[in-house]
């Protein structure tokens, strides 16, 4: 058996503490994306599965969390269930974890491996007409934010996302070539999201 933590009868949320720990150690993974993984874990498989010992996880309970939170998943009070890219999300990384849990606990296989998140819904994408981009323009330049007019004009002109615009730096602009390099992009971490300690006064859901 490959080294890792030993415990005698672990449980889902003992695996996923060594896993995100092993993570964060190692530090083969972006902080973002460990801070992702610790708000997936927390609100929508530690609820449910957490104290579940790690040998009786199966796969049929797997497919009845995802089942549940495609209809009723949210947790901010309205009504319906999580999107499929997030249910897609959290099977990644729970695919993950428990891939480890077989190198580490002797997991004879991986629960997961038969479980079906939903499928993507298909849709088409529209894109403004030169007609609405003159609109959103001139609304830009009508704003009071002296950057918004820039911002807006590297948008349309471009079509970067909002954190590519945002980590756009002096060196990344050409202006005798006239061109522009994203090499990054901005985006904001929940430092206790990625350390993975518990807000104050935060509420501990019940198991399922």
């Amino acid at each position: 058996m490959a080294s890792g933590p030993a415990t005698a009868h672990p449980t889902v949320n003992q695996l996923l503490d060594h896993w995100l720990t092993h993570l964060q150690t190692k530090g083969a993974i972006r902080l973002r994306t460990l801070g992702r993984y610790h708000q997936l874990l927390r609100h929508h498989v530690r609820p449910y599965l957490g104290t579940l010992p790690l040998s009786a996880l199966s796969t049929l309970q797997i497919q009845r969390l995802y089942d549940h939170l495609a209809h009723q998943g949210r947790k901010d009070g309205k009504p319906g269930g999580l999107h499929p890219r997030t249910i897609r999300e959290l099977h990644h990384c729970l695919h993950q974890a428990l891939a480890y849990a077989r190198r580490w606990h002797d997991l004879a296989t991986n629960p997961a491996d038969d479980a079906e998140p939903p499928a993507l819904p298909t849709h088409s994408i529209s894109s403004l007409t030169p007609q609405q981009v003159g609109h959103l323009l001139a609304a830009a330049q009508r704003d009071q934010r002296p950057w918004l007019g820039a911002f807006t004009i590297l948008a349309a002109a471009t079509g970067a996302r909002t954190g590519e615009l945002c980590g756009l730096e002096w060196p990344d602009l050409d202006l005798e070539a006239g061109t522009i390099r994203f090499r990054q992009a901005l985006s904001s971490v929940d430092q206790q999201l990625a350390t993975g300690q518990p807000r104050p006064g935060a509420a501990v859901a019940s198991c399922w």
